[in-house]
Formats: C-alpha cells, structure tokens, sequence
C-alpha cells in the first residue's frame, strides 16, 4: 500500500522538483513475510548459517521488490536519469529471537545478524550503528564505485542542499557535512564520528579512523 501511494506521489510531481522519502517497515517488527516466501526460504535455510530465518528473508524479498517498483515508476515518469537515490538503513539488524512478533515455529531462530560486526541493533558497537549506504546519482557517482568513507544520516542536510547548489542563510549550521567530495570523487570529508545513544543502554562512542572508544 504504502509503495502504492510512493508511486502514484512520483508520477503525480513528475513534472516539478520533489522528495519522496520512503521508510520502508518490512524488516522491522512486527515480523510478517506472506506464506509463500516464508515456505520459500524454508526450504533455503542452512541450519549452520547466522542468516537463517525465513520470516525476515521473506520480508527481505518485500522489500527488494518494493525498491524495484520505486525505480521502475521513476524510469517510467521519465525522471530517473535526473533523481538521486539514497538507500540507507536506520540501524543494524535486530540479533536476537522474539517471541512476541514471530510464527512460534520460529521462537528461538535469531531474527538477523549482523555478523561478522559485534552486536546489533540498541548497541553502540559496529553491528548496531554500520548501515548500508548505497547512492545513485546519475553522472556523478561511478557505478559500481565503493568508498569506505566515514559518513553519518547527519550528514545527508548539507549534502543534498551542497548537490542542489542551494545557498544557506546567515546563521544555519549543519550537525553534518556535505559528503559531495565522497559521492563524486571518493574523497574522505571526515575522520571522525560521534555518536550517543540514549535509551536501552545509554552509551557515547568516538569513532576516528580505524578505531572506536565507548
């Protein structure tokens, strides 16, 4: 439904600037993946494998497809060779079993992992705050590029208004930085990240270069 609504909202403004932001919820609780796929991956599972719940890979397909439709409605709008997309997670993936959300066949199956990172989501450590980032901005980021550049969700305000040429009135300061160098040359924009997580496990971490302190 919700991807219904996205696609009618990107043929609607076709025609004029606009900004879709889309928060997908399929790999999120509660953990619900249709019949078919969840029979699906069943039959996939190695039981050896820290990635062995086929609820969440069924949600998994979900939202493959859901991105899918997104690219193809820009495509067909005929505005996707003009349109940055930005596909980020929140937060790492959620490690441990949950009765509460889960078919009780999967009770005691982990939900995910973030393996070979340390933890999960509601941790501090790699596995609760790496993320995928993946950016497509058409004749500007190479296809297929990859960058091990620091970057952080703070830092994608200032990146778009620095890719849209907009100026910043008197006063504005950004928490981030514009990642453009990043995105179009590969070019580092920071050492360091700070992060606070305030609720769970209330935790600080720096992390700079290839180290991180709690």
């Amino acid at each position: 439904l919700m991807c219904d609504v996205a696609v009618k909202y990107i043929h609607k403004h076709k025609n004029e600037p606009f900004f879709l932001n889309y928060w997908a919820w399929e790999v999120h609780a509660p953990w619900q993946a249709k019949e078919h796929q969840i029979d699906k991956y069943r039959a996939k599972v190695d039981p050896a494998s820290p990635q062995r719940n086929p609820v969440y890979a069924g949600m998994l397909e979900t939202l493959d497809e859901v991105v899918g439709r997104l690219v193809v409605a820009l495509d067909q709008a005929g505005v996707l060779d003009n349109t940055v997309i930005v596909f980020v997670g929140d937060n790492g993936p959620y490690i441990n079993s949950n009765k509460q959300h889960m078919p009780e066949e999967f009770h005691g199956v982990p939900v995910s992992s973030a393996d070979p990172l340390r933890a999960g989501k509601g941790s501090i450590y790699e596995g609760g705050t790496r993320v995928p980032l993946v950016v497509i901005w058409p004749g500007k980021v190479q296809p297929g590029s990859v960058s091990d550049a620091l970057q952080q969700s703070t830092d994608f305000f200032p990146t778009f208004v620095d890719m849209l040429g907009w100026e910043v009135p008197e006063g504005l300061n950004f928490d981030g930085v514009s990642m453009k160098p990043t995105l179009e040359k590969g070019k580092a924009v920071r050492d360091e990240i700070f992060c606070h997580y305030p609720h769970g496990h209330p935790s600080t971490s720096l992390r700079q270069g290839d180290y991180k302190l709690i």
